[in-house]
C-alpha cells in the first residue's frame, strides 16, 4: 500500500512537471509567433511610411511649381505633409485615428489638385506621383491583412491570455485608399449614432 502511494506521488509530480513543462513550451512559442507577426506588420508599416514621405515629397514639388502655394512652407498644406513623417508605430497608439483624418485631407487636396491642374508640363513627376500612390494603397491592403492576421492568432485561446499578460493589443485597421473620394473618418456613421443615442431614425437611414 505504502509502495502504491509512493508511485501514485511520483505520477503526479511527473504528470504536473509534464503539464508545467507544455505550458512553457506553448507560452514561448506563442510568443515567439506574436512577435514575428507583430515583426511583420511593422515592416510592413515602415515601408508604407517611406512611400506615403515619398508621395507627399512629389506632391509638394508638383504644388510648389504652381502658384497654387505662393508661401508653401507657412501653409497649412505644408505641415500636414510633415506631420507624420516620422517611422513612429503610429498604428499601434491612439495617434492612429488622427494619423488617418490628416491622410483623408492630403488625398483630398491632391484629388482637387488632379482635376483643377494640366500635368503636361511635367508628365514624369505625374507618374511618379501615381506609382507612389498605388505602392501606398497596396502598403495599406498588406497592412490590414497582417494586422487582421495578427489580430486572429492573438484572440485565439488561450493565446490571448499569454498576449493580455505581454502588452499585446489588437491592431486597428486603415480605411482610406489613396487617389479615391474616401468617407470623412470624423464622421460618424448612422449605426455609431444610433449605439451611441438609442434613436431608431439612424438605423432607419442605415437601411435605406
Amino acid at each position: 500500500m505504502k509502495k502504491f502511494g509512493k508511485y501514485l506521488f511520483l505520477t503526479l509530480i511527473i504528470l504536473a512537471l509534464s503539464i508545467y513543462l507544455l505550458g512553457y513550451i506553448y507560452k514561448i512559442s506563442v510568443l515567439k509567433n506574436l512577435n514575428e507577426r507583430n515583426k511583420i506588420v511593422e515592416n510592413v508599416w515602415k515601408d508604407y511610411i517611406k512611400n506615403k514621405n515619398k508621395k507627399n515629397e512629389v506632391f509638394l514639388s508638383i504644388i510648389n511649381s504652381f502658384e497654387v502655394e505662393n508661401k508653401l512652407k507657412d501653409s497649412i498644406l505644408f505641415y500636414v505633409t510633415q506631420k507624420y513623417k516620422d517611422e513612429k508605430l503610429i498604428y499601434k497608439s491612439e495617434e492612429l485615428k488622427s494619423f488617418i483624418v490628416n491622410e483623408y485631407y492630403i488625398n483630398k487636396y491632391l484629388l482637387i489638385l488632379s482635376k483643377n491642374i494640366d500635368f503636361k508640363n511635367d508628365e514624369i513627376k505625374e507618374s511618379e506621383l501615381i506609382s507612389l500612390t498605388k505602392k501606398c494603397n497596396f502598403n495599406i491592403e498588406t497592412y490590414n491583412s497582417t494586422a487582421n492576421d495578427f489580430n486572429y492568432y492573438r484572440s485565439v485561446f488561450p493565446n490571448f491570455f499569454i498576449a493580455n499578460k505581454r502588452g499585446f493589443k489588437n491592431l486597428e485597421f486603415i480605411d482610406l485608399m489613396y487617389g479615391k473620394e474616401n468617407k470623412n473618418p470624423n464622421e460618424k456613421s448612422n449605426i455609431d449614432k444610433w449605439i451611441e443615442t438609442g434613436d431608431e431614425k439612424y438605423l432607419e437611414k442605415e437601411q435605406k
